[in-house]
């Protein structure tokens, strides 16, 4: 007996809502885990992850990454270190997403070890500040509809590569 209430304890997050309530009558799709990734998947989603962010900023020589983040009519000059992905997690796809046309679905979490401001004021550069600037995207979402890969992340269109000519040699 407490074997089967230890198994039941332990699968009870994986097995589908309808499996544990009487009568099972109601379907409802969980989704509670990841699937194993081959390489070839994991570059494609690199690929496309790499593609949406390098439209967004200006990845320098020097390992620096440079963006404009623009709210209405302000904006704000960011550098990057270490901007990188960190992780790429294959989730599964509802019946609902299927319905969409989405076929599979990945989360590539994005890392960075540093940022820093542009201080227009006081014509210099903040401080570096540890971790990634706030409203930069903390993931980008990359689903295959109709055969082709889309990337997508929330945010990412309020940001351009580069900052202004005028700043090219500030460092």
């Amino acid at each position: 007996m407490k074997f089967a209430l230890l198994l039941l304890t332990v699968l009870a997050p994986v097995l589908p809502l309808s499996a544990q309530t009487p009568g099972g009558t109601q379907e409802i799709v969980v989704v509670t885990a990841t699937s194993p990734m081959i390489l070839a998947e994991q570059k494609e989603v690199l690929a496309a992850s790499s593609a949406l962010i390098a439209a967004s900023v200006d990845l320098r020589a020097d390992g620096t990454a440079r963006t404009t983040h623009h709210i209405g009519t302000f904006t704000t000059r960011i550098e990057l270190t270490g901007l990188a992905i960190s992780e790429i997690v294959k989730t599964p796809v509802t019946r609902a997403d299927a319905e969409k046309g989405i076929v599979r679905r990945y989360v590539a979490r994005l890392a960075c070890r540093s940022h820093r401001i542009w201080d227009g004021p006081m014509a210099s550069w903040s401080e570096w500040r540890r971790e990634g600037y706030g409203f930069f995207p903390s993931s980008v979402v990359v689903e295959e509809v109709g055969g082709a890969l889309r990337a997508r992340a929330t945010r990412i269109c309020d940001f351009s590569p580069g900052i202004d000519s005028t700043m090219a040699a500030a460092r």
